[in-house]
């Protein structure tokens, strides 16, 4: 019985340590990195779009970036949120500090400028679909690029705090 029981420890300890669950607050950097990335590879694409001249098919092209654009944002939201909740101390630890704060600050600063692109490039889909013809006005295309501006600059420096905070400089 004692030999059956050994293999019965050692075949139930093999299956156990097949069933071992993914780390996951790696998975979640990975996600928040790529997610990170692909916005910010978006926006510049939105960019690079809105500095040719804007008709129809251009306004369509900018609609489906900002589209991805946005989805990418939310997934780099989340992936962070869900990184804070699983830190083992809690999401205390990351409220706590300054650096996180900055990132935040930086995050909510590249929002007020993203949601006033979105709306109006939204708006002019709308526009462009109905119209045989379109052009945006020029004050609404500029705009347009200072609020792209905004949210390259702000890309820019949103790496910094997440450096330093991985540095444990806070």
């Amino acid at each position: 019985a004692v030999a059956v029981n050994n293999h019965h420890v050692r075949h139930t300890a093999r299956r156990n340590a097949r069933r071992r669950t993914v780390p996951v607050e790696p998975l979640f950097a990975y996600l928040h990195l790529v997610a990170s990335g692909l916005a910010a590879g978006l926006v510049i694409a939105e960019y690079w779009a809105q500095s040719r001249a804007i008709d129809r098919r251009q306004a369509r092209l900018l609609a489906a970036l900002d589209l991805n654009y946005l989805l990418a944002l939310a997934t780099a939201a989340a992936t962070g949120i869900a990184r804070v909740m699983q830190h083992p101390a809690g999401a205390a630890f990351y409220l706590a500090g300054d650096l996180f704060r900055t990132k935040l600050a930086v995050f909510a600063l590249l929002l007020a400028g993203a949601l006033p692109a979105s709306m109006l490039i939204a708006r002019w889909h709308r526009e462009a679909r109905s119209a045989p013809s379109f052009a945006p006005l020029p004050r609404e295309a500029a705009s347009l690029r200072a609020c792209l501006v905004l949210e390259l600059a702000c890309f820019a420096l949103l790496p910094l705090p997440s450096v330093f905070m991985a540095a444990s400089l806070d």
